[in-house]
């Protein structure tokens, strides 16, 4: 009995380490230039339209309004989001709560578009 728990044992911890070697390797890159998870570089971003920040410390920036809420109702975060901004017409950042956004169908609460992307009609 004692030798089949050992085993058993044995396989458990295989697996999540096989799990954790596969999370380290497909997360590889997450937060650095050229990783598919980032939002284009400065370089290909005439203005950066939103951006959110983490509890890490991290702030990812985006070209576009519906790429950052596309971003936010990811299952796969970087950290805790902290504050999510946008530009306001007059330059200056706004938190992205407490903005109105132009939709199809009209205007839409922050709320109501993160809706509307978790049902992947963000574009």
């Amino acid at each position: 009995m004692r030798t089949q728990f050992d085993r058993r044992t044995a396989g458990r911890f295989a697996a999540a380490l096989g799990v954790l070697t596969l999370t380290v390797v497909l997360c590889d890159g997450y937060g650095r230039e050229g990783g598919t998870a980032l939002p284009p570089a400065d370089g290909s971003c005439n203005v950066v339209q939103a951006q959110i920040r983490y509890d890490s410390g991290r702030t990812l920036r985006y070209c576009s309004v519906s790429a950052m809420f596309t971003q936010l109702v990811a299952l796969e975060q970087p950290g805790l989001v902290r504050a999510a901004l946008v530009l306001g017409a007059d330059g200056r950042w706004l938190d992205a709560r407490h903005a109105v956004y132009p939709y199809r169908t009209g205007q839409l609460s922050y709320r109501q578009l993160l809706d509307a992307c978790a049902r992947a009609t963000c574009a």
